[in-house]
C-alpha cells in the first residue's frame, strides 16, 4: 500500500465517496478518518484505481479502518465463546482488534468486492498478530440481513446484539 501525504488531495478524494446504504460510513470517511488517523485512534486504508478519473488520477473503490478496542463479554456468553476469546484468562474486558468500518464506494460498484476489502483488512491484523499478540477481531455493524450474512459466511460469529441502536456486535478468531 502506498501513502498519500497531500492532506487537501486527501480531503477531495474523499468527498468523492458514496455510500447510500449507511450514511454514517461516508460521514466517517469524509469528517473523521483523518483525525482518528492524527490521533492514533484508527488507522484508514484506502483502495483506490489508479486509473481514476479525478485530478489526481484515483478514485477510492473502498476503504477500511482498524483500531484497538476493548471488548466487554456479557456473562450470559457461552463457556466455550468466553474460552476462545479470552484463552486462559477468564476477563469480562478483553483486547480485541476492531475492523471500525469497511465500505465499497457506490460511484464505482465493480471496482472491488467486499470480500477482497475484508481479506486485506484480516490479512493486517493477522502481520499485526504475529507482532504483539491478540486473539479475535470484532465488527460492530448494522443489524441488516445482507451484512450479518455477509459477516457470517466469513467464520464470524455474532456476540451481542443492540436492538435500541440497530447493531450488531460480530466476533472472529484470528
Amino acid at each position: 500500500m502506498e501513502a498519500v501525504d497531500d492532506e487537501a488531495s486527501v480531503l477531495r478524494m474523499l468527498g468523492n465517496f458514496k455510500c447510500r446504504r449507511d450514511q454514517g460510513i461516508e460521514d466517517f470517511l469524509q469528517r473523521f478518518a483523518i483525525p482518528f488517523e492524527k490521533s492514533r485512534r484508527s488507522c484508514t486504508y484506502l483502495v483506490v484505481d489508479r486509473e481514476g478519473t479525478d485530478e489526481e488520477g484515483l478514485n477510492i473503490l473502498g476503504f477500511f479502518s482498524l483500531a484497538l478496542t476493548i471488548t466487554r463479554l456479557e456473562p450470559d456468553i457461552t463457556k466455550t465463546l468466553r474460552r476462545k476469546l479470552c484463552g486462559m484468562f477468564m476477563d469480562n474486558d478483553v483486547p480485541s482488534y476492531l475492523v471500525g468500518q469497511l465500505a465499497k464506494n457506490d460511484l464505482f460498484p465493480d471496482g472491488i468486492e467486499g470480500e477482497e476489502l475484508l481479506h486485506s483488512a484480516l490479512s493486517m491484523l493477522y502481520d499485526a498478530q504475529d507482532l504483539i499478540g491478540g486473539r479475535f477481531v470484532r465488527v460492530d455493524c448494522l443489524d441488516r440481513p445482507a451484512l450479518m450474512q455477509f459477516y457470517l459466511r466469513r467464520n464470524f460469529r455474532l456476540l451481542r446484539r443492540d436492538d435500541q441502536l440497530g447493531m450488531c456486535q460480530m466476533v472472529r478468531l484470528l
